[in-house]
């Protein structure tokens, strides 16, 4: 099962200093999720991680710092993402996006190398945003059929992981059970430790 970690929206000073410290805990995909940064705020975040970690991260906005950078992908936000099946940008790059319904996870998505679907659980780190109540039986069989592997995404826990992998998800997304912890290392390795 893979983990990938989201980062908070806002750009926090301390944040780059915590990822390389995350991916030397074992972290293997970093989103770099920040909706309201300029492409220079990104490329600075970018520039104050390691370099030895760039090529297990995916951004979320100014996907010209993929080639700039060397990093792991791209992810298409829901309402960004052209329609399917998806041209691959670039040999090698990763390419990924949100999906919220079953529907789209049936969808001809050539070219997608993972996908999220949310909200499974209902989030911790966004207020009022509630699990999405999907149907098991046809969830599974929405995940059994999907092209590429299915994240779960939405109020993830350590705990929950198990439930994760026996609804057939391929992995999971977390963001607010690690980044709203006091020591965001710890609460990472709690994950590790229910893998």
């Amino acid at each position: 099962m893979q983990l990938v970690l989201i980062t908070p929206p806002a750009i926090s000073k301390p944040e780059p200093s915590l990822c390389n410290s995350l991916f030397a805990a074992g972290l293997q995909v970093l989103h770099v999720r920040k909706p309201t940064a300029a492409v220079q705020e990104v490329r600075q975040y970018l520039q104050q991680l390691d370099p030895q970690y760039l090529q297990r991260v995916v951004v979320h906005q100014h996907h010209e710092l993929a080639s700039e950078f060397a990093l792991k992908g791209i992810h298409f936000k829901e309402k960004d993402r052209p329609a399917p099946p998806l041209l691959r940008t670039r040999p090698g790059l990763y390419q990924s996006t949100s999906l919220h319904s079953l529907t789209d996870v049936l969808q001809d998505w050539q070219n997608l190398d993972y996908a999220f679907l949310s909200p499974i659980f209902d989030s911790i780190s966004k207020e009022g945003y509630a699990a999405a109540g999907f149907e098991p039986a046809q969830l599974a069989v929405a995940l059994d059929q999907a092209q590429m592997p299915v994240y779960a995404l939405g109020g993830i826990t350590p705990e929950r992981l198990p439930v994760v992998r026996e609804m057939g998800f391929a992995g999971a997304g977390i963001l607010g059970a690690v980044w709203s912890q006091e020591d965001p290392v710890a609460a990472f390795l709690e994950f590790q430790q229910q893998l």
